[in-house]
């Protein structure tokens, strides 16, 4: 059963990171699709409907899952002590102010979200509360043991991605290996739909095709650019300053545990509100 699971949260750089781990001889990742789901949504299709992802693993792989949605769920945390009590956990973190409009705009280009930051976060309280790492990264550390995480931060992923990929497979279990010269599909969600009922509409039909497992209908959707022609549109404004201060006060209990949970110093993201890390862009994977 599953030896690592990266937790996420989303909008952390987990698609850069599945996109990475992809690429090793020793990793299975699930069959067809990042994302499968299953601990949190999807738990009712039983654990063969889960393990068919991995029938392709070869002898000595590891078996691993990127789940971004798993983070924020305690079913999902519960569900998975139960099958795989020993898994390896990455937690991905990310400015949570930063990380919570990268995360509006990826619902908005969607058509799931169709009003402003502000009026979304009145709305939808789940935005913030999603992002909780004093919340939901304190749950899963109450579940599990403190020696099965690893926390890896987007800045290092950003100033030195060789060394990250250094430290999960050391992590992991697996042999080091350079760093792959992947080629990224990118998804511009700064801006959003020109039809957000259409764009709704693609996202939640390619939700149902991945229930029933028909990943290769979504992908030939994708290389025919059907996604694309409907996630472009208008650009979605910045964030005014007054919300990111609000949201930066919002958010200092889970700045402060992170820094006492990983020992690391995070009044940039306090006094800043934002990353001055310079490097590869991976926020929007």
């Amino acid at each position: 059963m599953l030896q690592f699971c990266c937790l996420g949260p989303q909008r952390t750089a987990t698609s850069w990171l599945h996109e990475v781990v992809s690429h090793h001889p020793q990793a299975c990742l699930p069959r067809g699709v990042k994302e499968t789901m299953f601990f949190d949504r999807r738990s009712q299709k039983g654990l063969d409907w889960y393990r068919w992802h991995f029938d392709h693993a070869q002898a000595g792989q590891v078996l691993g899952e990127v789940a971004p949605t798993y983070f924020d769920s305690r079913d999902a945390c519960n569900r998975l002590k139960c099958v795989a009590p020993d898994v390896k956990l990455i937690v991905l973190v990310r400015n949570p102010v930063e990380r919570l409009f990268s995360l509006y705009r990826h619902h908005l280009s969607k058509g799931r979200i169709r009003v402003t930051f502000e009026e979304a976060l009145d709305s939808d309280p789940w935005l913030i509360s999603s992002g909780r790492y004093s919340v939901h990264a304190a749950y899963w550390e109450s579940v599990f043991s403190s020696g099965q995480f690893l926390y890896i931060l987007q800045d290092d992923i950003q100033c030195s991605p060789q060394a990250v990929v250094d430290r999960f497979c050391d992590f992991v279990g697996i042999g080091r290996f350079e760093l792959p010269d992947v080629g990224y599909e990118r998804i511009n969600s700064a801006t959003a739909p020109v039809s957000p009922t259409v764009a709704r509409l693609f996202s939640a039909t390619s939700t149902l095709l991945r229930s029933a497992r028909m990943y290769t209908v979504v992908h030939c959707a994708k290389r025919l650019g059907l996604k694309a022609a409907f996630s472009g549109g208008r650009e979605v404004p910045p964030m005014c300053e007054r919300t990111r201060s609000q949201l930066m006060a919002e958010f200092a209990p889970d700045v402060r545990w992170l820094e006492h949970r990983l020992g690391i110093d995070l009044a940039g993201w306090r006094s800043e509100g934002r990353s001055t890390i310079i490097g590869p862009d991976v926020s929007e994977y």
